[in-house]
């Protein structure tokens, strides 16, 4: 019962963005930039695009690696180095 539950709800959720998506594309693009009015299984492509070129569909093992790094360093500083990289934190942003 809660898996298909959790569908239904994917997939409403899932049609209202990609209605959402559709809208604010036909009344905007067309007027804009002269561009075409969309179908919904446009926009619903529109929005896979979009994530597979922005966000792909998987963790970039790098950023988990650098994560990781930076927080092993700043675990492992001494104060007074945790002083001088407060003050040239703020200094910049000053």
């Amino acid at each position: 019962m809660r898996i298909l539950r959790f569908v239904i709800l994917a997939l409403v959720f899932l049609a209202v963005v990609g209605f959402v998506t559709m809208f604010l594309w036909n009344w905007l693009v067309p007027e804009l930039f002269q561009g075409p009015e969309i179908r919904f299984e446009q926009a619903l492509g529109l929005m896979l695009l979009g994530r597979l070129l922005v966000g792909g569909c998987h963790k970039s093992p790098d950023k988990d690696s650098w994560k990781a790094r930076m927080k092993e360093r700043f675990t492992n500083i001494s104060e007074e180095e945790k002083e001088a990289f407060k003050k040239r934190f703020c200094d910049k942003w000053d």
